[in-house]
């Protein structure tokens, strides 16, 4: 029954039955509430019905998916399996056949008086050789090994020869060990002390003269009182490692007064290249190369220059130095007055020929 609301207006009086017709329509409402969520439960457990089928329904199917997958595989190793055993059988068949047509070929022959030895051919020279018991040939029948030309390669590593492998195999291992072997293995031993040639062994005898020198010099020792801490012209005494210490230190500083710079060019020039290097109190000059041939020099001319050289480096009066010729006699390096270039010249006037030259040129700073 649907519930038709009161309407109130100002001043109404508030009745048993106005209070009854509340509390239905509140029974009413509570009522339709139950009703609704029973369907609503209902419905719920339908729907979780239908769930659980569907997903036993999709368990079904992934089974029925994976057992046809499982029979397709099965059936295709089988078809590989039955054509592998086709190809056997038919493989077989033609061995069969072939060996068939053979023995009938063999049957053929020995009818036709073809494929056999006659008995007059075997030991016989041309024929074939026979075999003992022991199903070897004789010795009697077996070729002369001394004749034999067998062909073998050097073994890769030397190693000792073993029972029962091949003749090229263990004469490959004698070739390595021969090759292997040094010069002194063929040569008479030396029988002294003063042989510098790698190629000669010593002889057993000179163990005997070395174990004695040997000797000679422990027991010729150092001893405390051979000991000097003073430079002395003496063959009793020995510089102590204070004394050694200090020439060290002495010998070191006058190193490196003397240690040479690195080589820097002056440039070149006819063929032939220039160079220079100094110290705390020399300078070097080096020159090298093959002359041009063909160049003329007029004589006590600056003929041919070089780069200039630092003035530090400049020697303290001109030089002429030789230079060694075949050609010439005359030419020279020169350190041209009022300049600080070398140059290549000749006292004389002259054309170069072709030739190699070098030398060097060393002078205080």
């Amino acid at each position: 029954m649907a519930y038709s609301p009161t309407i109130w207006n100002n001043g109404d009086v508030i009745t048993a039955e106005k209070l009854n017709k509340l509390e239905e329509a509140v029974h009413y409402e509570q009522e339709e509430m139950e009703s609704q969520e029973k369907a609503r439960v209902e419905a719920e457990s339908i729907r979780d019905t239908q769930e659980t089928a569907r997903v036993k329904a999709e368990t079904g199917r992934a089974s029925a998916e994976k057992a046809r997958e499982t029979a397709e595989t099965n059936r295709i190793n089988a078809e590989n399996k039955r054509q592998t055993d086709t190809a056997a059988a038919i493989n077989n068949c033609n061995t069969a056949t072939d060996r068939a047509n053979k023995a009938a070929q063999d049957a053929e022959d020995v009818v036709a008086g073809h494929g056999f030895i006659p008995s007059s051919e075997k030991g016989a020279a041309g024929g074939v050789a026979t075999l003992d018991s022991a199903g070897k040939m004789p010795d009697s029948q077996m070729p002369d090994i001394g004749e034999l030309t067998p062909t073998f390669t050097q073994a890769s590593a030397r190693a000792n020869l073993t029972s029962g492998e091949k003749l090229k195999i263990s004469l490959g291992k004698i070739m390595k060990w021969f090759a292997d072997l040094k010069a002194h293995a063929f040569a008479d031993p030396v029988n002294n002390l003063i042989e510098t040639d790698a190629a000669y062994p010593l002889a057993a005898p000179q163990g005997k003269i070395l174990d004695g020198k040997i000797t000679s010099l422990i027991q010729n020792t150092i001893t405390k009182s051979m000991l000097s801490n003073q430079q002395t012209n003496s063959t009793n005494k020995v510089p102590t490692s204070a004394l050694v210490y200090t020439m060290q230190q002495e010998i070191t500083k006058l190193n490196n007064e003397g240690e040479w710079s690195g080589w820097t060019s002056l440039g070149s020039a006819i063929g032939i290249n220039f160079y220079y290097r100094y110290n705390a109190k020399l300078v070097e000059i080096r020159y090298d190369g093959t002359l041009e041939k063909g160049r003329g020099i007029t004589g006590q001319s600056i003929g041919y220059a070089f780069g200039k050289i630092p003035p530090a480096y400049k020697p303290k009066y001109n030089i002429m130095h030789s230079i060694p010729s075949t050609s010439s006699k005359s030419l020279m390096v020169r350190l041209y007055p009022g300049t600080e270039q070398y140059s290549v010249t000749s006292q004389d006037t002259i054309t170069t020929q072709t030739e190699y030259v070098c030398g060097c040129i060393v002078y205080g700073r």
